[in-house]
């Protein structure tokens, strides 16, 4: 008895009331994130700040409307960043496609098992026509179908830097 007492101490005693009360409080993330977005918008962004794409990004993000992904924002100075499973989306993809315009450190991307499919997949094609730093980038898994393969092609004639490029995982043939 004294170790299930013990166990309902941990884990509670099975109540939902208080978790639901406490849970209530995370629906509160959304104005808390774009509150978080006004802030990082007013941050000083002249100067070198400015060839890193935060200011598009977080432009982006709060025209599609969604939480900006903070692991994306505190690598924009690195040269490697590897957002492989972070749930992107095709909205993010569109996002993360405006920084890579600008931005003039990133030489290595991984944004694999991101969810992009043909339109976000279209959106970072044409960052990579204006984009003159990025040499390696890895989309695989990303649900890429041929209309953003060709979209992909089309980035590339444009660009003289990438020099790999992965799309394993996307279930393309020989079509």
């Amino acid at each position: 008895v004294s170790a299930m007492a013990a166990e309902q101490q941990h884990w509670g005693d099975g109540d939902d009331d208080e978790d639901e009360e406490a849970s209530d409080d995370s629906w509160d993330s959304d104005q808390d994130s774009e509150a978080e977005i006004a802030e990082l918008m007013q941050l000083d962004m002249s100067g070198e700040a400015s060839t890193l794409g935060k200011k598009e990004y977080l432009a982006k993000c709060i025209e599609l409307k969604i939480v900006p992904v903070a692991m994306f924002i505190a690598k924009l100075e690195c040269e490697h960043i590897n957002l492989r499973h972070y749930g992107v989306g095709i909205k993010g993809a569109k996002s993360l496609a405006e920084a890579l315009k600008v931005n003039t450190r990133i030489k290595s991307l991984n944004l694999g098992d991101n969810w992009f499919a043909d339109e976000g997949t279209q959106a970072v094609a044409e960052a990579l026509k204006v984009n003159a730093t990025l040499t390696s980038l890895n989309l695989s898994d990303n649900k890429i179908g041929l209309v953003g393969v060709r979209a992909l092609c089309q980035g590339i004639k444009a660009n003289s830097v990438l020099a790999e490029l992965s799309l394993k995982g996307n279930g393309l043939d020989d079509r």
